[in-house]
């Protein structure tokens, strides 16, 4: 909208408000805003020559700004975001930039102005309207040191219907862009939109110039407790003629009264004032616009003013006490384990037509995220002292429950529980609002508990009948494997997420747990498990498998008193056509069983997305069966008649090569026998060493072999046995970063063997935990060649070490990254940002690789500490950032 949607009026209301509240420096500058825009800006209000528009848009120009900001902090309506928008100085001397209350925001706020030299200046947030869509920034005159910036004067009294204009601003993104258009209505009602902040008790200007987003900056303003209704409209809610008659006479020029459209309960008119009513006087005088009533309204704060309504053709008098909207205006928040509580804002009251009272929970990834706190544990919290009194005893790891009701739906108390978070999120602290600094003043509240050491629980698996004793004896090794990754850090560009599928106990004795990759992705997580869905015991990752799409867990064994037990694993891995027994572990979170055959044993073919590379499985067999109950299941095992475990069934994420329309969560078998090798070795170690051929491998067919040259004789020079016997090869398809080309593998080679063994399946790509390099004899440019490989070790491809730049966490390149790149920018790489952040404002997206900072290079995560910590805070720095696609 633009500011000619304003009146002189309303603008004095407006500063009379800001100098009842202490901000009668402002009051002197109003009356000087009248008369410079219709000298400087005359063809915006009248028909004039194209020169004339000229000129008044190159003076005007030097009056508006482009707001770039963003909101750290969830608040009210706001989520944290990072925008731009426009906004115009008012006064040079103090620095005020007037623009938008939705741009300034209810909550934290950080931001800088561009000028039309593109010279840019920090700003501050110094006011923000309780209600209506106006606020002022602040930035330093002394600092603008190439421009001659200049403060726009305004004759909003020249605007009417008609009137051609132009709107200067920040549109769709540009840093100057003008749109041109007519004032086609003076009295619009506002928008009431679906979601977020929106304007109430005032009238638009209407225009018909093609805004779009960037070009907030103009705001109508005025307020409290009603609505535009013409006359035709209020006469069917009882206005009678007797008073219609009086009104037009007095302002013939009007079509409309003003009218209650919402009464909040507990509020100065409840119980008065119903909706509906019709105001026709105010202390004796009519009132039939929002200015008017403004004015009243902001010269009797906390007074008593007397109203004359019509209810259905009665004339009803009352006398209200009129509230302070600053009062009931949210200027502090609570955080805690990662969320933002504060009072509820009359912004929120009114929308939905509530009492203006109680804790709301600020915007947030959670469902309780945008809704009134009822309780914490049954502990009621009516107001925020409460609710600090509640939380702040309440240990790290603790699962709570939290009831809430949605706004728009007060009368359904929605009761869920959560996980206390004091270790990612140690600090528990109050941020209060301070205007003169703009800043947000912290105040610690309270240290964080540690988790109080649990006591050991009995458990009891329910006994599954009608089956073979050997099969129902497996689900007692079955356990629930809950994982919890926080918003903030997110590794290896995993999804933030609560998850949780079945794990299962591969050692009783020292409390080791196999589970799915897709439900444990990274080591970062807050992992636990829960036994017989009973007993909930907190656990830790001690191995991620590089390529077979598992995740070994520990927790302690003593917590568990009961049935629990080790299941078996098999050694031999299974075949197409086998028989074998599925118990699989359904999305209710129950046992389900069938006796079924495997139907294939294939190469897996899944791929992540390559604008932000995710763990998938390579390298690998996965397992396809004939029953349904293997996709409606997550997880869950394949045995054999006695009892035996033959393979793990686990969720898979990736695309499928072969149809990437897929769904990117998938479920296959994997032979247990990769697991088998880890867990002999954590038993014998406590961890596992694991090294695996650093490169990522295809499978072709005998006949795209024999293609590529590779004949009888050439074969059998290489390996023992006949080149008709082989259905499929492997070929390597990409190296890793670290790898060159001059020695051990290349792109293109097709492995025949790897020390001894020939290979024929991925299955056979298992090496030994403490080999550094591996002999191999592969075919390429059609000769049999040996060579030597040089090996990884599975820990140096986890992410083990991570850093909080800006907004931005960086680590180096996960394995995901390292698979679909032949070359890295660097070591530092972006996985994630935090939304309303600088990282976020100036585009240092995740994916991205960071490989110079003030013009020193930054190849490694060392280096860019080194670069980054000589840098002051709220300093100006460059950085080179290169996608990694």
């Amino acid at each position: 909208m633009s500011m000619l949607q304003s009146s002189e009026r309303l603008l004095m209301s407006v500063f009379r408000r800001i100098n009842a509240r202490g901000g009668a420096q402002l009051m002197n500058y109003v009356k000087r805003l009248m008369d410079d825009l219709y000298q400087r800006l005359p063809a915006c209000l009248s028909l004039g020559s194209m020169s004339r528009w000229d000129d008044a848009i190159e003076s005007v120009a030097q009056s508006v700004v482009s707001i770039h900001f963003y909101n750290p902090h969830g608040f009210d309506t706001v989520e944290t975001s990072a925008a731009q928008a426009t906004g115009f100085v008012v006064d040079m001397e103090k620095g005020y930039v007037l623009t938008n209350r939705h741009v300034v925001g209810p909550g934290p706020f950080r931001g800088h102005m561009v000028l039309y030299n593109h010279e840019e200046g920090e700003v501050k947030p110094i006011y923000r309207d309780p209600v209506h869509d106006f606020g002022f920034l602040q930035f330093d005159p002394s600092a603008i040191k190439n421009m001659d910036l200049r403060a726009l004067k305004l004759r909003p009294d020249l605007a009417k219907v008609n009137v051609e204009i132009r709107l200067l601003g920040n549109d769709a993104g540009e840093k100057m862009s003008i749109l041109s258009g007519y004032i086609s209505r003076v009295d619009r009602n506002t928008p009431e939109y679906p979601s977020g902040y929106f304007d109430f008790n005032t009238c638009y200007y209407q225009a018909s110039a093609s805004a779009v987003g960037g070009s907030s900056g103009s705001p109508v303003i005025n307020a409290d407790g009603y609505a535009l209704k013409p006359f035709n409209q209020c006469k069917r809610l009882g206005l009678t003629a007797e008073a219609e008659d009086v009104v037009r006479k007095s302002f013939p020029k009007n079509n409309n009264m003003l009218v209650a459209q919402r009464v909040l309960p507990q509020g100065p008119c409840h119980l008065q004032v119903e909706e509906g009513d019709i105001l026709l006087e105010v202390n004796g005088a009519l009132v039939i616009d929002f200015i008017d009533l403004e004015d009243v309204l902001n010269s009797h704060v906390g007074k008593l003013i007397h109203l004359r309504i019509q209810r259905s053709g009665a004339d009803i008098s009352v006398d209200v006490q009129v509230g302070d909207l600053h009062d009931i205006t949210p200027d502090r928040f609570v955080c805690f384990s990662g969320f933002n509580f504060h009072a509820l804002s009359y912004q929120q009251a009114q929308r939905h037509g509530i009492a203006c009272r109680g804790v709301f929970a600020a915007p947030c990834w959670k469902d309780f995220g945008s809704s009134l706190i009822h309780s914490v544990n049954g502990n009621e919290t009516p107001d925020l002292s409460t609710f600090i009194e509640v939380v702040e005893g309440i240990a790290d790891r603790t699962t709570v429950t939290l009831a809430y009701r949605k706004l728009h739906n007060l009368e359904s108390l929605i009761t869920t529980t959560f996980t206390v978070d004091r270790h990612w999120y140690p600090e528990m602290e109050m941020r209060i609002r301070n205007d003169l600094t703009g800043e947000w003043d912290v105040e610690p509240l309270a240290d964080p508990i540690e988790y109080p050491p649990p006591s050991p629980r009995v458990v009891s698996f329910m006994e599954i009948t009608g089956i073979n004793p050997d099969f129902a004896r497996v689900p007692k090794s079955f356990v629930r494997v809950e994982c919890a990754t926080a918003p903030a850090p997110v590794l290896d560009h995993a999804e933030v997420d609560d998850f949780w599928g079945m794990g299962l106990v591969i050692d009783a004795n020292l409390g080791l747990v196999v589970v799915s990759r897709a439900v444990v992705p990274h080591a970062a997580c807050d992992t636990s498990i829960v036994v017989a869905e009973s007993v909930t015991v907190k656990s830790e990752v001690v191995f991620l498998h590089p390529s077979q799409n598992f995740t070994i867990l520990k927790y302690d064994p003593k917590l568990i008193l009961g049935s629990i037990e080790t299941a078996v694993l098999s050694s031999d891995r299974p075949l197409q056509g086998d028989t074998v027994y599925f118990l699989g572990y359904t999305r209710q979170k129950k046992v389900v069983h069938a006796s079924t055959n495997i139907t294939s044993v294939h190469a897996a073919t899944l791929r992540s997305t390559s604008q932000t590379p995710t763990y998938c499985a390579t390298n690998t067999d996965v397992i396809d069966i004939d029953t349904s109950l293997g996709q409606a299941c997550g997880s869950g095992v394949l045995v054999s008649d006695n009892g035996v475990v033959q393979a793990l069934w686990l969720t898979y994420l990736g695309k499928d090569s072969s149809d990437i329309a897929k769904s990117t969560r998938r479920h296959f078998g994997l032979s247990v026998a990769a697991v088998q090798q880890a867990l002999a070795h954590i038993r014998a170690e406590g961890s596992t060493k694991l090294r695996i051929l650093p490169a990522e491998f295809g499978q072709i067919q005998l006949a795209e072999a024999r293609d590529r040259g590779l004949a009888e004789e050439l074969f059998q020079a290489g390996v023992e046995g006949n080149l008709a016997d082989w259905h499929h090869f492997l070929v390597c398809k990409q190296l890793l970063e670290n790898q060159t080309e001059t020695e051990g593998l290349k792109e293109g080679d097709i492995l025949l063997k790897l020390g001894d063994r020939p290979i024929k399946s991925m299955s056979d790509l298992t090496i030994s935990l403490e080999d550094e390099n591996v002999g191999a004899v592969v075919f390429r440019d059609r000769k049999v060649t040996k060579v030597d490989i040089a090996t990884l070790a599975a820990k140096d491809i986890e992410t083990n070490r991570v850093i909080r730049f800006c907004g931005a966490y960086l680590h180096a390149p996960h394995l995901a990254v390292r698979q679909q790149r032949g070359k890295l920018h660097s070591e530092v790489y972006v996985s994630s940002f935090c939304p309303g952040s600088p990282a976020h404002q100036y585009g240092l997206y995740a994916a991205m690789f960071i490989t110079n900072v003030d013009g020193a290079a930054t190849p490694t995560l060392d280096q860019f500490l080194d670069a980054v910590q000589r840098i002051a805070d709220k300093k100006r720095m460059a950085a080179s950032a290169l996608r990694s696609v």
